[in-house]
């Protein structure tokens, strides 16, 4: 069996399409944005799990010793950050999951009075210790949430005159 073939393997598919096989790639570019090094891994590896691969490579192959990994919320997860890049002294740039957003916005961290000057605001909350929350607005996402809201309300108003037909 060829290498390409051993790595192409049933995993996690963002487009949700568990009927087709995949790979999983790492792409490390320098601070311009150039691709510097690309790795393939088996299509049924999670994220999280090359970071460590991706380090070595960068501090040993490369000779960094400052290194700053930018990811998603699936690569650079609280377990990574914990178990692989504290320990190390590695800085990251990643977004904060929706839960942890919402805890925030509930603690009143981040309020849309915050973007009335400027669309970017930097806050800052305990249950982040020597972190630094940045905060952004973003036209799309407001639509986004503009829209939901207004396909949701039909559902809610059936649900409430359902509900009150059975009282």
């Amino acid at each position: 069996m060829s290498q390409s073939r051993r790595l192409v393997k049933f995993g996690y598919s963002r487009d949700h399409r568990g009927d087709r096989m995949q790979f999983t790639y790492e792409l490390l570019c320098s601070a311009e944005g150039a691709p510097v090094a690309v790795e393939v891994f088996d299509g049924a590896i999670n994220d999280h799990k090359t970071v460590g691969s991706q380090i070595d490579k960068l501090k040993v192959r490369f000779g960094m010793d400052h290194v700053v990994l930018v990811g998603d919320r699936g690569m650079v997860s609280e377990t990574t950050i914990h178990k692989e890049l504290e320990p190390i002294g590695l800085d990251w740039i990643t977004a904060l999951k929706s839960a942890s957003v919402r805890k925030l916005a509930e603690a009143r961290v981040i309020t849309p009075s915050l973007f009335d000057t400027h669309q970017v605001a930097e806050v800052q909350h305990p249950d982040f210790p020597g972190e630094r929350l940045i905060t952004c607005f973003t036209p799309f996402t407001k639509e986004r949430n503009i829209r939901r809201r207004e396909d949701l309300l039909p559902l809610l108003r059936q649900t409430q005159a359902d509900q009150g037909d059975s009282r």
